[in-house]
């Protein structure tokens, strides 16, 4: 079927067949680091390092599995991170945490958003006009 498929593709003619599900993609924590480290030094530069720990302790969604997670490995490059996947309500939790730490720090910090996006840091939806 494989070799059929190719063929296929080669000739032009695709499949109308699709899969009704696609698989989830599988992330780590240590795929989320670089966005979070990125976060801090931004706004460590700005705020200071205390500041910015604190945001992203006051910003921290109110979740068990999150707590577990210290704070210091978003502004420490020496700080490690479980290895694991996580599964789709952490990746979620995790992305809300990035979001939340941007909006508070945008207070403060209106530059935040266009560094952020320079940065290659996902930037919350309401805040992308004020990016550009």
């Amino acid at each position: 079927m494989a070799l059929e498929g190719e063929i296929l593709n080669l000739l032009g003619v695709t499949s109308p067949v699709r899969p009704l599900l696609t698989p989830p993609v599988l992330q780590k924590l240590q795929n989320y680091l670089p966005w979070f480290r990125k976060a801090s030094q931004i706004a460590q530069n700005h705020l200071g390092c205390d500041l910015v720990r604190n945001y992203w302790l006051i910003t921290r969604p109110n979740n068990a599995w999150l707590r577990t997670i210290r704070v210091e490995t978003f502004y420490n490059a020496q700080g490690s991170a479980p290895d694991r996947y996580l599964n789709e309500e952490q990746q979620d939790l995790l992305q809300v945490w990035l979001e939340q730490f941007i909006l508070y720090c945008y207070r403060l910090l209106p530059t935040l958003p266009a560094e952020a996006m320079a940065a290659g840091i996902p930037v919350p939806p309401q805040l992308l006009q004020a990016a550009a």
